[in-house]
């Protein structure tokens, strides 16, 4: 018989990029606890009895205790900790195995602790996809200098607004799932995604071209009640964390698969993927760095050297 439950609410689209990993947290969880622990996952359809429940909703029952696990967008947990906003700025990291030294580190680590504060507790970072892509009706994107005037949905994120703003787009910040209306209603001609939500959201169907930018990791993290936390005995709390980070270093593997796996499945369908060339690659990674200068006194400018540093220390 179990002594805790938590009921983890699955929050975002497509439910099953994230439910083999809740299934393996589940499973983890359980064997590490000897039975002490039982997660239950939801969708959250199943969660609000057939009507599904947003995933603000879903977040706001974590911070009050009502539920006990999700995960979210850190664009998002931005919102309640600003500094998280950081891991969005473009050509931050410079490989998946430097991504992985800074999200699983002691920099990592320090991001998710500014979370406790504000009553829920980061345990580990997801990728929700990867790195990003950005699609469009009809525009190929050879050029950086192709993105001005481009009305382009984006991450809710003061970093993002400024990235496409410095380079003459029109940001309109919005959620993935409202891709396909903003399109139809003439909005937007282009949205910043990834390669698994844009294919299996079947966004292809109404922005056929896909622009291989890869200039930003779109993360998620898996989050826990900190009252809930601070109530299970500190064995029983070691059990949850390194749970979750297998969990989300599973995840993260399972996204990069999954990407290449709905590039696959593009391409196979007719689409051609669009790339651009090493030097003007060069010219939107300079771009971005003055983004990281507009920013560093906000995050930290040292904090953003030591990330860099890291990547020295994963090639090494």
């Amino acid at each position: 018989m179990s002594r805790y439950k938590i009921r983890w609410v699955l929050t975002h689209d497509p439910i099953a990029l994230f439910e083999e990993a809740a299934r393996r947290f589940q499973a983890l969880v359980s064997e590490g606890s000897n039975g002490e622990i039982e997660v239950e996952v939801l969708t959250p359809t199943e969660y609000g009895g057939g009507t599904r429940v947003s995933a603000p909703e879903v977040m706001r029952q974590v911070v009050s205790g009502e539920l006990q696990m999700s995960q979210t967008y850190t664009t998002v947990l931005g919102k309640l900790y600003d500094r998280l906003w950081a891991l969005d700025l473009p050509y931050l990291f410079g490989s998946h195995e430097h991504a992985a030294r800074v999200l699983d580190g002691p920099l990592g680590r320090e991001l998710l602790d500014g979370l406790v504060p504000h009553d829920i507790r980061g345990l580990a970072f997801t990728y929700s996809g990867g790195y990003r892509i950005v699609s469009s009706t009809t525009k190929a994107i050879q050029s950086i200098d192709d993105l001005k005037g481009l009305h382009i949905r984006t991450a809710e994120n003061p970093v993002v607004t400024a990235l496409f703003e410095s380079l003459g787009a029109h940001p309109h910040p919005a959620p993935l799932q409202a891709i396909p209306a903003l399109t139809q209603d003439g909005e937007v001609e282009a949205a910043e995604s990834t390669w698994p939500r844009y294919w299996d959201l079947g966004h292809h169907r109404v922005q056929p071209v896909v622009n291989e930018t890869s200039h930003s990791l779109f993360l998620t993290a898996l989050v826990v009640n900190e009252s809930f936390y601070q109530g299970l005995p500190k064995a029983l709390q070691v059990v949850l964390r390194d749970a979750a980070l297998e969990t989300a270093r599973h995840e993260r593997d399972k996204s990069v698969q999954d990407g290449l796996r709905s590039r696959a499945a593009y391409q196979a369908a007719g689409g051609v993927v669009h790339t651009m060339s090493s030097a003007e690659s060069q010219r939107f990674e300079r771009a971005g760095r003055k983004i990281h200068a507009q920013f560093a006194d906000r995050f930290g400018p040292q904090w953003l050297e030591e990330i860099a540093a890291e990547a020295f220390s994963a090639a090494g």
